[in-house]
C-alpha cells in the first residue's frame, strides 16, 4: 500500500469514526421527551444530561490533549471510541436518572479523548497543501452528524423506544475500534518541514505543560483563531439550540417537521460548505498564508446578511434557502482547524486542540443557549436569535485583523 493510500484509507476510517462520534453525542437530545414521559423527569433534569457531557467533555480535553503529545495516539483514540461507544449502549439500559447522567459522563470522556488527537493524525499524514481539504473532509462529521444525529434518533425513537435508539447507534462504534488498532500512526510532523521523531524519550524532552501554555497564548495565529472560532461557536451553538423552536414557535411549524427539515436543509448545505471551504482554503493557501483565515472570514461575512433575511422572513420559499446559504457560507470555517494545526509546533498539536475545544465551548456555545433563552424570556425570541448574526460579525472581524496583523510565521513553539 503506498504512503497516499494510506493516507486516505486513515482519513476514511477517522472521519467515519466521527460521524458515530456526532451521532452518539447528539441522539439525546432527539429522544429528550420520550426520556423525560419514561423516567418521569423534570426540564431541568433533563438539562443536566446535557450538561453533564459538556461539563466532562471540557475538563477531560487538556487532559487527553497531552497525553497526545506524549504517547501513542491511536491507543487513545481506540480508548475513547471503546468507551463512548460501550457508555452510549449501556444509557440503553439505565435504570434511573442517576445511571442514564453517569453513562452521559463517560461519553464526555471518550469523544473528549478522540477529538484533540484524531486531527492530528491526519495532520501527519497531509502536508500543508492538502491539510485544509483533508481536515474539512474530517470536520465535516461535525455538521452532518449532528443531523443524523436528531433525524436518527426522532425516527428510532418513534418506531422502536429511546432505549433502542442509543442500542442501535452505540453499537457500530465498538467495531470500529479494532479499526483504530490497525491505524498505523505517523510520526508526529511526518509531512512538516521539521520532522519530529516518534520515540517517547524525544517527544517529552524539557517541556513541561506551563512552557506548552504560555508558547499558545504568545502564537498570534493561534490565539486569532481560537477567538474568531469562540464568537463563530457562540453563534452556532445558539443557531443550533433555538432554530427548531424559532421555526416552530414564529414560523409556525410543526415542532417534528421543523427538526426533519432542518436536519435535512443543514446536511446538504453543510456537506457542500465543507468540502468547498477546505478546497477554496488551500487553493489559496498557494499565494498567501493568511489564506484559511481569509476564506474562514469571508464565508461569515456573506453568511450575516443571509442569515438576517432568513431570521426576518415568514416566506418558507425565501428563509429556507436562506437557511440553506447561510450553513453553506458559514461552514468555510472549517479550514480554522487546519490553521491552528499549522501556526504550533507539532510535538504540542494535541495540547493547542485540546486548549481550542476548551475555551471555544467555555465561551461559545456553552453559554449562547441559556443567553438567548435569557433574552428570548425578557423580549422574544425573534430579537434574541438576533444575536447570533452580531456574533458571527465580531469572529469575522477579528480573524481579519488576525490576517492584517500577524506574521503567519509556522510552528510557533
Amino acid at each position: 500500500m503506498t504512503i497516499k493510500t494510506q493516507a486516505y484509507l486513515v482519513l476514511l476510517i477517522l472521519t467515519t469514526i466521527n460521524f458515530l462520534n456526532y451521532i452518539d453525542r447528539q441522539i439525546i437530545y432527539a429522544v429528550f421527551p420520550l426520556i423525560k414521559q419514561d423516567m418521569l423527569l423534570s426540564d431541568k433534569q433533563l438539562g443536566f444530561i446535557g450538561s453533564a457531557f459538556v461539563v466532562v467533555y471540557l475538563i477531560t480535553s487538556p487532559i487527553f490533549g497531552r497525553l497526545g503529545d506524549l504517547v501513542s495516539r491511536k491507543g487513545i483514540i481506540a480508548l475513547g471510541v471503546g468507551l463512548w461507544s460501550l457508555a452510549t449502549v449501556g444509557a440503553s439500559v439505565a435504570q434511573n436518572y442517576s445511571q442514564l447522567l453517569l453513562a452521559r459522563s463517560l461519553v464526555g470522556i471518550g469523544e473528549a479523548s478522540y477529538v484533540v488527537t484524531a486531527p492530528t493524525i491526519i495532520s501527519d499524514y497531509f502536508g500543508r497543501e492538502r491539510r485544509g481539504k483533508a481536515l474539512s473532509f474530517f470536520v465535516m462529521a461535525l455538521p452532518v452528524g449532528s443531523a443524523l444525529g436528531y433525524i436518527l434518533g426522532g425516527h428510532l425513537g418513534e418506531i422502536y423506544s429511546w432505549r433502542s435508539a442509543f442500542l442501535i447507534v452505540g453499537f457500530p462504534g465498538l467495531l470500529m475500534v479494532l479499526l483504530c488498532l490497525k491505524i498505523r500512526e505517523p510520526k508526529r510532523g511526518a509531512v512538516d518541514n521539521t520532522l519530529i521523531h516518534e520515540s517517547y524519550a524525544d517527544s517529552q524532552q524539557n517541556i513541561n505543560l506551563k512552557e506548552v501554555y504560555i508558547s499558545l497564548l504568545r502564537n498570534k495565529q493561534f490565539v486569532t483563531a481560537v477567538l474568531g472560532l469562540t464568537a463563530y461557536g457562540f453563534a452556532l451553538g445558539g443557531l443550533g439550540a433555538w432554530v427548531p423552536t424559532f421555526l416552530h414557535r414564529i414560523n409556525g411549524l410543526p415542532l417534528g417537521l421543523a427538526n426533519k427539515l432542518f436536519g435535512i436543509v443543514l446536511i446538504a448545505s453543510a456537506l457542500l460548505g465543507t468540502l468547498t471551504g477546505g478546497y477554496l482554503g488551500d487553493y489559496f493557501l498557494k499565494y498567501t498564508k493568511k489564506a484559511y483565515f481569509l476564506t474562514s472570514s469571508t464565508g461569515m461575512l456573506i453568511g450575516v446578511p443571509i442569515l438576517i433575511i432568513a431570521i426576518l422572513s415568514r416566506n418558507p420559499s425565501i428563509y429556507w434557502p436562506a437557511i440553506f446559504f447561510t450553513a453553506f457560507f458559514l461552514s468555510f470555517t472549517v479550514v480554522l482547524n487546519a490553521a491552528i494545526i499549522n501556526a504550533v509546533h507539532p510535538k504540542i498539536r494535541s495540547t493547542a486542540m485540546s486548549v481550542n475545544i476548551f475555551i471555544v465551548h467555555t465561551f461559545g456555545d456553552a453559554v449562547s443557549p441559556p443567553m438567548i433563552g435569557w433574552i428570548s424570556d425578557l423580549s422574544d425570541l425573534k430579537t434574541a436569535i438576533m444575536l447570533t448574526p452580531i456574533m458571527i460579525a465580531v469572529g469575522a472581524f477579528i480573524l481579519l485583523l488576525g490576517a492584517i496583523k500577524t506574521s503567519f510565521q509556522e510552528r510557533v513553539f
